[in-house]
């Protein structure tokens, strides 16, 4: 199949006599951004200002352009004044890309010819490898999306069927010179079938996935944070500190953990509510509870509303719950020693609920129109349930998770864990401050709910029951505001003197905990120490250890006396007589303002973590220091654009000592920072910093959220609740519960009816194993000799009965995707119409099975014999096969896993490539060979027209069907009931999903019981 995509490219600009348009880029068919090769477009009197390439250009598919339009005028370029270059990914047969002049927005014009997921090549199946995001992820812009997942687009097709004139012929010369196809009342459905693909107007809808039916418009709207707009802000505790005076009065004091100090500068310019616990201190600094409405009122001025909570409910969730299981779990700091002896309490899910819910009956008086809420505390998760449970379905909702997301094995630990990964399936927008915690996370969903990521507008996204939901991959960066004006307030001249002397100052910042690595940084400093004697002979060189302690940490006596003691082992090495130090500790108490002197001052920035959490504390010395040189350990969670930085391998002592040496001594001979290369990398760190503030990160968040949930104006979200689990479900707004009388009363009075069942409706989850399975060994030699049991699912009796009673009036057709021989055994000696594997085997009247169609079935034997080698090898995978098809499937699916598939896609497609009757097809664990042109869809309207021939148009329809594989039921549908082609003008027809999903479907059933009762009452 051919890979090309034919680009044709417009811009909208208006020119004089002497000026030509053209357009350049960074391919070589676009001139590789060199004038004298670019594009020519042309125009004429007839569409200018329009001017238009004289051909369109083939790139392959996956190609990323980047072009501008240039005007050449005398042989002088005029560049468009765009900041950046104009992107698009080829990725259709035929497009035509329209833009404006020095106007960034454009549009696209395809033309489709293949599903994506058809007929695969080499490029193509890179994108079934194992989810990894690159650091480097820097998604393509792309013009307004009409895909085929686009609702908009959809109902765009199906305006396009209702409106053509069938009575109209289109056919080329060759088509009419083919064999003209005799229809009658008694043609069979293989006849409707070769009738309906030789249609040139013929077009197979695509095959649906998980997940894969979208409420969006075309376009995005103008969307930005107003004035109106209310932040609801959630954080464990509230970013200040409350002195109580012992008059009664209160002062406040901002948090020195950076994270909070900075977000609350990033918000001042928004209009923002505040919600946490407050910490209120006395005049000797220790902590007091106070929940008196003086405090409410005091906290009331600056946008914080406290919110109070039973003490001892509290106390038991941070020390039994936190400490012991959620915060080592939720920060991947796991120890079987440490979980061995815990007792998992039920008290704790209990806790866990009622916090976050004291935290919800303050936010929720303070919710409008206008709200949008961000939870940016791993304990208060649950918080996005409780708005759902309480109906505030269109609450923007944003969640920000700053730390490393726990492995699907390390989560399982908490018995309640999918009441924590579901409450992220309520946000709007999640954000990760790292790529490697986002994939954690991505891999989490795709293990547990089988939801898959892709690329959508410049974010990471998944779709999840009809909704998309974006995955944020940025840092919140720093607010230089709340650093105030220390950067570079000492002057020139006294600076120089500072810099003479002799005392060398290393900073480094940590907090209390098991992954703060400050242990192991110690550990690597007396190592080094022991094995080189630049410390010893420079006794100016100090080491300052600021040490943050969280007023929710608990048990930290036992770190502290373990830090102090490395402390004073370092300390006392160098100095026996103990008359210097080499390490100087300052703890907890420090304000944000000394900290920033000592950034300023300090030489070198040390820092050694274990966990993935963002450091601000870098960011802040970077932007604070004239020449900043940092030292930090690869597995810490840097700003991955920063280029002066030196990272080094956490376990590797020797890489430490090289590279932390080869820094002191350039800062010893005054070397380092008169190395230009060095000056410019940390300039441009800098920018970075200031271009990439806390306030335009919580308004690009803010703004995402806006936009995905207008994105949901023409659907609406209902709530069902599965697994005791509430979700979100996106749905067309005209989508019903089934009037059941209704469909009663309609049958009634109906003279020609019609009601088709997919096989999945009347299931259970009851089945027999059939050890000596039938085949039509004749016609399917790529099953001789496959004697393998199949599973022969089960039907409730009371449906079979009441489908036996509606045949004896009505006409009823069961389709299955399954093999023929459960229908054949479930519906023996019925009047049903039943289609097997997507139809193309059936069987009408009782009489013998048929095949809609005749296969090359040397294509299914090749690739059997593919499929054979591979399972013999692989443990956990499988063949099965039908009449007209073959899959391979495998029940791993980790990285080894990914690989092997594309490892067998590789070695079928060749075979596939050869016979055009069949398409490949690949999911992230089977690979299937299915023949082409074939779908419950398209069986649907072969079903319509044969009935319509034998008995004219209908007046009653009743279509069934459960999952989204068979929402090609309901798109066709939808289709062929616009058009009227086969009903009467007053007919009454009915598309019903079994389950509250996102549908094609106009009605659905909550469940079987639902479906039962419908039957009994028609």
């Amino acid at each position: 199949m051919s890979t090309e995509c034919s680009v044709l490219f417009q811009v909208t600009v208006r020119t004089s006599l002497s000026q030509v348009v053209g357009v350049v880029g960074n391919q070589v068919e676009l001139g590789s951004w060199k004038e004298n090769c670019m594009c020519i477009l042309k125009t004429d009197p007839q569409i200018f200002p329009k001017w238009v390439a004289e051909k369109p250009i083939e790139f392959k598919q996956g190609t990323k352009l980047e072009f501008k339009f240039v005007i050449l005028d005398n042989g002088k370029a005029i560049w468009e004044e765009l900041t950046q270059n104009r992107k698009y990914r080829c990725r259709y047969w035929k497009v035509i890309l329209t833009a404006e002049w020095n106007n960034y927005e454009g549009k696209e014009i395809v033309e489709k010819r293949f599903k994506s997921s058809v007929c695969l090549n080499q490029e193509i199946l890179s994108q079934y490898k194992k989810p990894k995001l690159s650091d480097q992820f820097n998604p393509f812009n792309q013009a307004s999306d009409d895909s085929e997942d686009s609702v908009d687009g959809f109902d765009s097709f199906t305006k396009e069927i209702a409106k053509r004139d069938y009575s109209e012929s289109s056919e080329s010369e060759e088509d009419k010179k083919k064999p003209v196809i005799e229809i009658t009342k008694d043609s069979e459905f293989s006849s409707l079938y070769d009738l309906y693909t030789e249609n040139p107007k013929f077009r197979q809808l695509k095959n649906f996935s998980q997940n894969d039916i979208l409420y969006e418009v075309n376009e995005d709207p103008l969307i930005g944070i107003s004035d109106e707009d209310s932040l609801l802000i959630s954080t464990f505790y509230l970013p200040i500190i409350v002195i109580k005076q012992s008059d009664g009065s209160y002062q406040r004091r901002n948090f020195q953990h950076s994270f909070s100090l900075h977000l609350l500068f990033g918000v001042q310019q928004f209009k923002r509510i505040w919600f946490g616990l407050p910490i209120v201190l006395n005049e000797k600094g220790e902590k007091i509870t106070d929940k008196s409405d003086q405090l409410k009122q005091y906290l009331s001025q600056f946008g914080f509303v406290p919110v109070f909570v039973n003490q001892e409910c509290l106390d038991y969730f941070n020390q039994e719950f936190c400490t012991k299981i959620y915060q080592p779990i939720m920060n991947n700091d796991v120890s079987i020693t440490k979980l061995a002896a815990l007792e998992y309490s039920d008290h704790m899910q209990e806790c866990f609920k009622k916090l976050n819910d004291e935290f919800f009956q303050d936010i929720k008086t303070h919710i409008n129109q206008n709200s949008i809420a961000l939870i940016a505390d791993y304990r208060l998760l649950y918080l996005s349930q409780i708005f759902v449970n309480h109906k505030f379905t269109r609450l923007p909702l944003v969640i920000f998770y700053n730390r490393l997301f726990p492995h699907i094995d390390n989560l399982k630990l908490i018995p309640f864990y999918h009441d924590i990964t579901n409450s992220f399936l309520h946000a709007n927008v999640i954000c990760f401050s790292n790529y490697k915690t986002a994939n954690e996370f991505l891999t989490v969903m795709k293990e547990i709910y089988q939801v898959e990521y892709h690329s959508f507008k410049g974010n990471l996204a998944f779709h999840y029951y009809g909704r998309e939901i974006y995955i944020k991959l940025k840092n919140p960066g720093i607010e230089i505001r709340a650093c105030g004006d220390h950067r570079y307030e000492i002057p020139e001249a006294i600076q120089n003197k500072l810099d003479d002397k002799t005392e060398i100052s290393i900073v480094g910042v940590d907090t209390y905990g098991h992954q703060s690595g400050v242990e192991l940084k110690f550990r690597h400093l007396f190592k080094f120490i022991k094995e080189t004697d630049i410390i010893q002979k420079n006794p100016h060189i100090k080491y300052v250890q600021i040490q943050l302690k969280a007023f929710e940490d608990h048990d930290v006596n036992e770190q502290r006396i373990s830090l102090l003691n490395q402390i004073d082992q370092i300390n006392s090495f160098l100095y026996p007589k103990k008359d210097n130090y080499f390490i100087k500790l300052i703890e907890e108490d420090m304000d944000s303002k000394n900290r920033f002197k000592e950034f300023e001052k300090a030489k070198i920035y040390l820092q050694c973590k274990y966990s993935g959490r963002h450091d601000f504390y870098l960011q802040e010395y970077i932007h604070l220091n004239k020449m900043p040189i940092a030292l930090i350990s690869d597995s810490s969670c840097y700003h991955r654009g920063f280029q002066s930085i030196v990272a080094f391998n956490l376990f590797s002592h020797q890489e430490f000592k090289d590279k932390f040496q080869n820094l002191l001594l350039k800062v010893i001979q005054n070397s380092y920072q008169f190395i230009q290369l060095h000056k410019l990398r940390v300039e441009a760190d800098q920018l970075i910093i200031r271009k990439n503030q806390t306030s335009q990160w919580i308004e690009n968040i803010f703004i995402d959220a806006k936009k995905a949930i207008s994105m949901l104006k023409f659907a609406q979200i209902s709530l069902r609740i599965q697994d005791g689990l509430m979700i979100k479900v996106a749905h067309n707004l005209k989508f019903q519960h089934l009037d059941i009388q209704a469909v009663s009363k309609a049958y009634q009075q109906s003279q020609k009816p019609i009601i088709i069942i997919e096989f999945e409706t009347i299931v259970t989850d009851q089945y027999v194993i059939d050890y000596k399975p039938k085949h039509f060994l004749q016609q399917s030699p790529h099953l001789k000799g496959n004697e393998e049991p199949i599973m022969i699912r089960q039907v409730q009796q009371d449906l079979i009965n009441k489908i036996k009673d509606l045949s004896k009036s009505c006409k009823v057709y069961i389709v299955s995707g399954g093999v023929y021989n459960e229908l054949s055994s479930t519906f023996s000696g019925y009047n049903v119409g039943l289609f097997a594997e997507n139809g193309f085997l059936y069987r009408q009247d009782q009489l013998q099975w048929n095949s809609l169609f005749n296969l090359d079935f040397q294509c299914l034997i090749q690739v059997r014999k593919i499929f054979n080698q591979y399972a013999m090898k692989t443990e956990g995978a499988f063949i099965e096969s039908k009449e007209s098809s073959i899959s391979w499937k495998l029940m791993n699916q980790d990285e080894h896993a990914q690989q092997l598939i594309q490892d067998v896609v590789e070695n079928v497609q060749i075979i596939v490539e050869r016979y055009p009757m069949f398409q490949l097809i690949v999911g992230c664990n089977y690979v299937e060979v299915i023949p082409k042109n074939l779908n419950k869809g398209m069986i649907l309207e072969i079903i319509m027209q044969k009935e319509n021939l034998q008995r004219g148009k209908l007046d009653f329809a009743l279509i069934i069907a459960r999952g989204i594989k068979n929402e090609d039921i309901f798109s066709h549908f939808k289709v062929i009931t616009q058009s009227r082609k086969y009903f009467s003008e007053n007919a009454n027809l009915f598309s019903v999903s079994q389950g509250l999903v996102p549908s094609y479907a106009n009605y659905y059933l909550n469940n079987q019981q639902e479906l039962i009762q419908l039957f009994k009452t028609i």
